[in-house]
């Protein structure tokens, strides 16, 4: 589910900027490896998604 409320919070974000090239920001919050693999299964599949990993 969290997943999902972030997917949504993009997708409005995009209408929003017409200029984003990141259909899917991914902040991890103690998930690293299930958020990267999130990523590379959403990167397969065609979707441009970046994963935040600075914090």
């Amino acid at each position: 589910m969290v997943w999902t409320l972030f997917f949504y919070a993009f997708e409005q974000a995009y209408r929003i900027s017409k200029y984003v090239t990141t259909d899917l920001y991914i902040i991890p919050v103690g998930t690293i490896p299930q958020a990267m693999k999130l990523a590379v299964r959403l990167r397969k599949a065609g979707r441009p998604v970046e994963v935040e990993l600075s914090g």
